[in-house]
């Protein structure tokens, strides 16, 4: 038995990758992300 349900497995929206934490650490609070 799985801990979600299938529409929780789905995603529909944009995902934001960072390389490294000084990456995301340099442009989390970018207002373009």
């Amino acid at each position: 038995m799985a801990a979600a349900t299938p529409e929780l497995l789905e995603h529909e929206g944009r995902a934001v990758v960072f390389t490294s934490l000084e990456d995301l650490a340099a442009r989390i609070d970018d207002p373009g992300l």
